[in-house]
């Protein structure tokens, strides 16, 4: 059945959602939670953060397991990870295909899971799929995952919600336009993030983000540094949480922060 939600104070108004009034409650209380969690934690590390390389350099975007685990010793509870779709339709963390190196040679396609997990990063850094992440969830029962899914988005989130459904709720699933969200909520997955990146200028309206933010339970906005000046104050005003991306500099994150900025995509830890 129907039920209507009148929420003033986090950014949901009027919301029309196919449930139960109790199962209504309590997702729009994990939202909260994870908006929470999100503010606590001020940093969303990028691609799983810089790691260094043998010759102490150090690199980004490799979303390998390395990086996982110095983002881990480090303190930091939330990654966003890259997802492509192997060949065999399984889940692997990876920006790029050619990123990921066989024999010393990058690959130029995509690979089955099993071919991949035999592949370095880079040459150098230990590859990453869903089970690898499950075996994180399992030690660190405070570790979130933001999706970042360079393959068809829906299909990627049916996939974790096939391999994955035990930890569901540890998934923050980004979305690169309104039009995903009812397909992704209908997997089962609650926390949402809508990214703009995607987004057409068309799409970025602010009175389309605001409407959007009003009739939908979901996490919160992420978009580019630049975008600040458009988005930042309004969303601020509307008690939307914005997410900046990629912010490296310290003196700049401060200055996003003052500025009402929730939290910070960033390499660095």
């Amino acid at each position: 059945m129907f039920c209507i939600l009148l929420l003033l104070g986090g950014g949901f108004i009027v919301n029309l959602i196919s449930c139960d009034s109790g199962s209504a409650e309590n997702d729009i209380s994990e939202i909260y939670n994870i908006r929470d969690i999100i503010q606590n934690e001020k940093f969303i590390m990028h691609a799983g953060g810089f790691v260094a390389d043998s010759k102490g350099k150090n690199i980004s975007y490799t979303n390998s397991r390395d990086s996982v685990e110095n983002c881990l010793k480090a303190g930091r509870r939330i990654c966003e990870l890259d997802f492509r779709i192997s060949t065999d339709n399984f889940l692997v963390c990876t920006h790029e295909w050619n990123q990921v190196y066989s024999n010393g040679i990058p690959l130029d396609s995509p690979v089955s899971k099993d071919e991949f997990l035999s592949c370095k990063i880079y040459g150098e850094f230990a590859s990453m799929d869903l089970e690898s992440l499950k075996l994180f969830f399992a030690a660190y029962e405070d570790f979130y995952v933001v999706t970042d899914s360079k393959d068809n988005n829906v299909e990627a989130c049916r996939i974790i919600a096939r391999d994955a459904p035990e930890f569901i709720d540890r998934f923050i699933i980004q979305i690169y336009h309104a039009s995903e969200y009812d397909k992704i909520r209908e997997l089962g997955f609650k926390n949402i993030i809508y990214t703009l990146y995607r987004t057409s200028q068309e799409e970025r309206e602010i009175s389309l983000l605001i409407d959007f933010a009003k009739s939908h339970p979901f996490v919160g906005f992420t978009y580019w540094y630049y975008f600040a000046e458009t988005y930042l104050e309004t969303f601020s005003r509307n008690n939307i949480p914005s997410y900046i991306h990629t912010v490296n500099d310290k003196n700049e994150q401060v200055k996003f922060f003052n500025l009402g900025a929730a939290a910070i995509y960033t390499d660095s830890l």
